[in-house]
């Protein structure tokens, strides 16, 4: 007691077990850290994992940045979540514990799903955790929740796939967006009416659907009262479900003429 932690012994074994899973289990992909120990930077460590794994990607938790950063759970600034670098975000299904919990308190799906589709539409990945019980069994409720945000998903999925971020194309920060050559998809984390003002977008669609369910979108060009002072209008999807949509987020795929949003061509 009261001496210091030998902290050359400790890193001298944690450089062993480095060692031994870079060289006795095959190739590895991916070096997932969890030390959260700021004050401790060692660069040469993941430096060595790199030099035995050169196909390996590294996350920020270990001995220095790595190659892709990992907020957890929930994040008020979610642009700060997303920097410029390739994101895994980590989000559990429990609101107290990542592994299973008899008496947990579990999220609503809402709010998982638009914390799914705010990651997702900046590029980054998204782990969904689902601890499991003693038995190796996992909880039913636990399984309920995670195949009704995948139903969600599965309906939404193209707007995900193959695309980029695009929500610089409109002005409103509760919509985001993301594109594929000529499609551009609307986000709608956070709807509060039956209307959605796309400024400064001006073309009209070809046409216009809600992925959720495959229904038509209605959309009009008509300058509304809060356009007066710039006299012009803006395209505005209409007439919205919002209400009947009020537990998931709305995703509406946009289909363009190919000279509409050239920031997305080439999206494959």
């Amino acid at each position: 007691p009261g001496d210091e932690p030998d902290w050359d012994r400790y890193m001298d074994f944690l450089k062993a077990q480095v060692i031994e899973l870079c060289t006795r289990y095959g190739e590895i992909h991916g070096f997932w850290w969890d030390m959260n120990v700021p004050e401790h930077r060692d660069p040469s460590i993941n430096a060595m994992i790199r030099e035995l794994q050169p196909r390996a990607v590294i996350n920020n938790r270990g001995f220095d940045d790595g190659d892709f950063g990992t907020p957890e759970r929930d994040f008020a600034d979610i642009e700060a979540a997303c920097p410029a670098r390739p994101t895994e975000a980590c989000q559990s299904v429990g609101m107290e514990s990542w592994g299973y919990r008899r008496d947990e308190d579990y999220y609503a799906d809402l709010h998982l799903i638009r914390s799914l589709d705010r990651y997702l539409v900046r590029g980054a990945n998204y782990l969904l955790n689902v601890g499991p019980m003693a038995s190796g069994e996992m909880p039913r409720r636990s399984v309920d929740i995670v195949c009704r945000v995948g139903a969600w998903y599965r309906a939404v999925e193209e707007a995900f796939c193959d695309t980029v971020p695009a929500s610089h194309l409109v002005a409103d920060p509760r919509i985001s967006a993301s594109c594929r050559d000529k499609v551009l998809y609307v986000h709608l984390p956070d709807a509060i009416g039956e209307g959605v003002k796309l400024k400064p977008l001006d073309r009209a669609p070809r046409r216009a659907v809600l992925l959720n369910d495959g229904r038509p979108v209605s959309w009009s060009l008509d300058m509304l009262p809060s356009d007066h002072a710039e006299q012009r209008g803006y395209l505005r999807l209409v007439g919205l479900p919002v209400n009947e949509m009020a537990g998931s987020v709305m995703v509406v795929k946009l289909e363009f003429d190919d000279d509409v949003l050239p920031a997305c061509r080439g999206a494959r």
